[in-house]
């Protein structure tokens, strides 16, 4: 199973003639952290082919979408991203007024 680490357990018994330590295998997975889990998957994403990863930005963008048009807060969310946008435009303005080279 991906994303679990199967631990090798070390019992204490107490009967007669069975005294000391003794190691079994227990069926109980240890998950990985959510950290571990990212660089996994961040791994896994730099490995594969660029139409692959494009296919992958796609797809998380498309789900996104379909979020958006079914939220209950729909109007709210693109009069945000609006206002982001516009935001990002008179940035880049400014840039450009900024550093725009008049010869």
């Amino acid at each position: 199973m991906a994303g679990t680490v199967w631990f090798v357990y070390f019992l204490q018994t107490f009967e007669p003639g069975r005294e000391g330590c003794h190691s079994m295998i227990i069926g109980v997975p240890r998950f990985l952290s959510d950290s571990a889990v990212v660089a996994e998957e961040a791994a896994r994403f730099r490995s594969a082919p660029p139409e692959e990863r494009m296919r992958a930005i796609r797809s998380a963008l498309a789900g996104g979408a379909i979020l958006l048009a079914r939220s209950p807060k729909r109007a709210h969310l693109e009069a945000e991203h609006e206002r982001q946008e516009q935001a990002a435009r008179e940035a880049i303005s400014q840039f450009v007024v900024r550093h725009a080279q008049t010869r």
